[in-house]
């Protein structure tokens, strides 16, 4: 009788085997499993993605200038989708006059004012998240001070059942100054119109 030899895979089908033909071969097969196509594992299924229920609108920026012209605060809210469990987020923006400066966050017994930005919802299905200022420009006798322009986030959480018109009211109170004096404090109040309509909108037509 002729012995073959047949090469064991996958199994230790990297050794070498001697066995007697025919019968043999057959039942090495069965034994080993070696010729078997590799079975290939099951890919998990992925999450389907969150698809956002509602659309937010609202209306051109809005800006307000102060008395005495050294700052403007503008908000503004891009359109965007919602998804019930993230917040939508509106930005402020403070333009500040060339040679002023108005300072950032302060020690509250001092002689300055620190900017403090803060808003409210004018409906209860809305709730005005607290913002947080970004880092300082520069430093100014000590303390640090923000020049040109500010943008500071503005969160806002929307319970999802959530629809309708609400107004963005955002309070702006700060203290401007220059490099021989600082002005008395002033704040400024921008209310920003803002529609919430289900996705998709129920007529092109809606506006604010």
């Amino acid at each position: 009788m002729i012995d073959h030899e047949f090469p064991v895979g996958r199994r230790n089908c990297d050794a070498r085997v001697i066995v007697p033909t025919a019968i043999a071969f057959a039942i090495w097969i069965a034994i080993t499993g070696c010729g078997e196509h590799p079975r290939e594992s099951a890919k998990p299924e992925s999450s389907s993605a969150k698809v956002p229920s509602r659309t937010m609108l609202h209306a051109e920026p809005v800006s307000v200038q102060s008395d005495t012209g050294h700052v403007t605060a503008a908000a503004s809210l891009p359109p965007q989708p919602m998804l019930n469990d993230q917040p939508i987020v509106a930005t402020v923006t403070l333009s500040i006059q060339r040679g002023y400066h108005i300072y950032a966050q302060v020690d509250s017994d001092g002689p300055f004012t620190s900017l403090s930005i803060r808003g409210a919802a004018s409906v209860q299905g809305v709730r005005a998240l607290p913002t947080i200022l970004p880092a300082p420009h520069a430093i100014a006798d000590g303390h640090p001070i923000f020049r040109d322009t500010v943008e500071v986030s503005v969160p806002l959480e929307v319970l999802p059942d959530f629809q309708g018109r609400f107004v963005l009211s955002t309070k702006v109170t700060y203290q401007a100054c220059n490099d021989l004096a600082c002005f008395p404090e002033e704040t400024l109040v921008v209310d920003l119109p803002v529609l919430i309509t289900p996705n998709p909108p129920h007529s092109k037509g809606d506006s604010l």
